[in-house]
């Protein structure tokens, strides 16, 4: 159910990073200093979604 359209995401999602960095409104260091806490956070949330029930998942994503 939440592996639908992922390839479109993918894309939408690295388009609009593009267009950010291109903006100048990217502050590297501080992106640079954020990213082991967005990968831990994935991380946890991805397992989180093989465990919670999917009747459970259903209401969230509603």
């Amino acid at each position: 159910m939440t592996g639908t359209n992922q390839c479109s995401a993918w894309i939408r999602t690295g388009v609009a990073a593009y267009e950010y960095v291109k903006s100048g409104n990217l502050h590297l260091k501080l992106a640079m200093l954020t990213l082991p806490f967005v990968m831990i956070g994935s991380y946890i949330g991805a397992n989180l979604n093989l465990v919670v029930s999917d009747y459970y998942l259903k209401l969230l994503m509603i």
